[in-house]
């Protein structure tokens, strides 16, 4: 069984590869919203939005450098997790956020996304962390990933001081934003501390950096991105899978509900309603 995932595997030749950024490899390019190799009946060749790779489909036919093999003994709904969700929450903490040992962190969003940058802080040992919803339900789930304190901002008067509260009255040294919004994103920013580290991982279409003004990064703060968790995929999610089985991580509890493809509407209903974390479609 392999999983697919739009991080392609480094070519090992060119500049990226050389110096061990094999996610950032010029010769499989990660590239979004191109012509596929799907035509429809009528000649049209389809506009892939994820690359290579194709959703909600029984057959697909992907390039060998965009797929990874699953060891034995994980089963098919764990590991179809770990090809987008978790490699962009734990890889963006870890790979994007950097983040370190009893550093603090912080965490907006408490989804599929979210949840895992949250057990990858945990993971590599930082304290404080904050889980950062507007659903107490979320936040209850948080805490059963490694958040230590939770928030629910739409119940805070000034979610950006409660987070500083929160964080030794410094603000965290890593926010991750798993959710899109610019005015999110900028709330998320201003509860980093000086010389912090915010890593941007939810966004929306056609959204500007308009809300930030340059004296907003006078005290060192820092804002990156994310694509995927900038994770080496044939490295590092087999690594993930090895830390699954002993227990490190989590991926079974991501897991809502499992649905037939007959009901893949019903799945994506529930979802939107955002009572849920993650629901699995089987074929």
């Amino acid at each position: 069984m392999v999983i697919a995932t739009i991080i392609p595997a480094g070519c090992g030749k060119c500049y990226y590869c050389s110096i061990g950024l094999s996610n950032m490899c010029t010769t499989n390019r990660l590239a979004l919203f191109q012509p596929g190799h799907f035509i429809t009946k009528k000649g049209q060749r389809v506009l892939n939005f994820e690359g290579p790779v194709a959703g909600f489909a029984e057959y697909t036919t992907v390039p060998e450098v965009n797929v990874i093999k699953v060891p034995s003994g994980i089963k098919e709904d764990v590991a179809c997790l770990v090809a987008c969700g978790v490699i962009s929450g734990f890889g963006g903490m870890l790979n994007r956020a950097k983040a370190q040992p009893h550093k603090s962190a912080l965490v907006i969003g408490t989804g599929g996304v979210g949840l895992n940058a949250i057990q990858g802080a945990a993971y590599i040992g930082c304290y404080p962390i904050v889980a950062v919803d507007i659903l107490d339900s979320k936040l209850e789930t948080a805490k059963k990933f490694g958040a230590t304190h939770t928030m629910n901002s739409k119940n805070e008067k000034d979610p950006v001081k409660k987070a500083w509260e929160l964080t030794d009255g410094r603000g965290a040294d890593y926010v991750v934003v798993s959710v899109a919004g610019i005015e999110i994103l900028r709330q998320g920013f201003m509860m980093s501390a000086t010389a912090g580290t915010t890593c941007v991982i939810g966004h929306g279409t056609g959204e500007k950096l308009e809300a930030f003004a340059p004296t907003d990064f006078m005290a060192g703060r820092m804002l990156t991105g994310s694509a995927m968790g900038a994770v080496k995929s044939r490295i590092e999610i087999p690594r993930i899978f090895e830390l699954y089985k002993i227990g490190k991580i989590k991926l079974d509890e991501l897991i809502n509900n499992r649905y037939p493809f007959s009901q893949i509407n019903d799945a994506i209903t529930s979802m939107e309603k955002g009572g849920v974390v993650r629901n699995v479609v089987m074929f």
